[in-house]
């Protein structure tokens, strides 16, 4: 068994967020990445969320969740969360009401899963 751990950056940039018009969580984007398979299916996955808070908020932050695809559906809890957030990086342009939104997050490299 291998204690490495992989330390992950999910990026994405020009984020259109004018449509964006409450601060409540129900606007954001999610971002995930599958390890295992060459398929969804029997996957082991990190889904990470932002939800939209206001943008000088701290709860306006990616939380990155362990899943398992047990099928062509939404992925299901993980019996074993082992994934750990480090650090969420947004930058939003006012004039061109574009974000680039950076989830940061520490996992094992081999993981048990479900």
């Amino acid at each position: 068994s291998s204690n490495l751990t992989l330390r992950m950056t999910l990026k994405i940039t020009n984020v259109d967020y004018s449509g964006w018009s409450t601060t409540d969580g129900s606007f954001g984007y999610w971002l995930g990445v599958g390890f295992g398979q060459s398929q969804m299916s029997g996957s082991d996955i990190v889904m990470c969320v932002y939800r939209f808070r206001g943008q000088s908020t701290a709860d306006s932050r990616f939380y990155c969740y362990d899943r398992f695809a047990n099928q062509r559906s939404m992925p299901i809890d993980d019996a074993r969360a082992d994934t750990t957030d480090i650090e969420t990086l947004v930058s939003f342009n006012e004039r061109t009401k574009k974000a680039s939104l950076t989830a940061i997050f520490e996992r094992p490299l081999h993981s048990d899963g479900i």
